[in-house]
């Protein structure tokens, strides 16, 4: 069985072996259940999610997720159970 998942848009210019250890790595070593990216961004792009989901998602499960809505992300095998 597998112990974590990864999720990669496939439209996606490059993702580099260092950027999947990135995410893949806290939960293969445990230290989380869920990884997702952080991108930079103007003040006027991703105002939905900015303003509306993340404070959701905070307010219902008590933690900041700051791409909400990701393209990619890293789950473990506990998680998607």
């Amino acid at each position: 069985m597998a112990r974590a998942c990864v999720v990669v848009d496939a439209g996606l210019a490059s993702v580099s072996p260092e950027g999947l250890e990135r995410l893949l790595g806290p939960v293969l070593r445990n230290e989380a259940e869920y990884v997702s990216p952080t991108y930079s961004h103007a003040v006027s792009d991703g105002t939905l999610t900015t303003n509306l989901l993340a404070p959701a998602v905070r307010a219902l499960f008590g933690q900041r997720l700051r791409q909400v809505v990701g393209n990619c992300f890293a789950v473990s095998a506990t998680m998607l159970d």
